[in-house]
């Protein structure tokens, strides 16, 4: 039998709001996980499945969840690719957020940008440790199972949620704790690299000042960052396929980790400040 986690209050949980609007009586909002992956729903299938790798992960859907199920993808590697003008900055001075590459697409990119930043923490596989064995590489999030009543609300709330650079895809999820053996099928929302938005920065230092002084309508980009990396934290937790001994195997997010400790570094220094323009 699969062993599926249950949230504990001081878990992710504590990191997510939950809306506080009228409940109507045919609605099941569990906004955790449950014992089941489907909705109880008279017609639950084909069931409308959404990946979320991102704010999505600790800020979710607020309406129409019947099921949150931490999976991961290893097909894709998560990057701060993405600009951001309507949430973690602003048309004048972007933030940047989080999108989905393809491995193959991902590996070709940071092969083609050349390093030179030789003294900058770099996304490349010639001087930091960032470009791993990507074949063990677990990029984590949470999987909403939507309620058959909520699909074409929940579509178009995401429509303007994600309406700046991201397109619709399809992937395949591994549930975690399942052995690898539960798999499932998601929609996911994708920056790709054909968006306007989509920018490539192997420079990890570079990228820790640009979400550093960055602010928007959503809050300073470096509070999306620590949400990030607290909520992948989390999900690595629940992760049981650790190597003996209690390590992680791999699985642990090192580019946000490393993110993070040098925007915490900048915190630490109060070097630069939050701009809007």
């Amino acid at each position: 039998m699969i062993k599926h986690h249950h949230i504990r209050p001081n878990s992710i949980c504590s990191i997510i709001y939950i809306p506080k609007s009228p409940i109507q009586p045919h609605e099941e909002t569990h906004h955790q996980m449950g014992d089941s992956h489907v909705s109880s729903s008279p017609n639950p299938d084909p069931p409308y499945r959404i990946f979320g790798y991102g704010s999505l992960i600790w800020k979710p859907i607020p309406f129409g969840v019947v099921d949150r199920i931490p999976c991961y993808v290893d097909t894709h590697v998560r990057r701060f690719w993405q600009l951001s003008e309507d949430h973690r900055g602003t048309p004048a001075a972007p933030g940047r957020v989080v999108t989905l590459l393809p491995t193959p697409a991902y590996t070709a990119t940071v092969a083609s940008l050349p390093d030179t930043q030789p003294h900058a923490v770099t996304d490349h596989p010639s001087r930091y440790g960032i470009h791993p064995d990507l074949s063990r590489r677990r990029t984590y999030g949470v999987v909403y199972v939507i309620g058959a009543g909520w699909v074409d609300r929940v579509r178009e709330y995401l429509g303007v949620r994600e309406v700046n650079g991201y397109g619709v895809e399809k992937v395949s999820v591994t549930v975690v704790g399942g052995g690898g053996k539960e798999q499932m099928e998601a929609e996911v929302y994708i920056g790709g690299d054909q968006n306007p938005q989509y920018a490539p920065l192997l420079s990890l230092t570079h990228t820790a000042q640009h979400i550093h002084r960055a602010c928007g309508p959503s809050g300073p980009n470096k509070e999306y960052l620590y949400s990030l990396r607290e909520a992948l934290r989390t999900l690595a937790a629940l992760d049981d396929e650790l190597d003996e001994g209690g390590e992680a195997g791999g699985h642990e997010d090192r580019y946000v980790e490393e993110l993070y400790r040098l925007v915490k570094a900048l915190d630490e220094k109060q070097e630069g400040g939050c701009a809007t323009d």
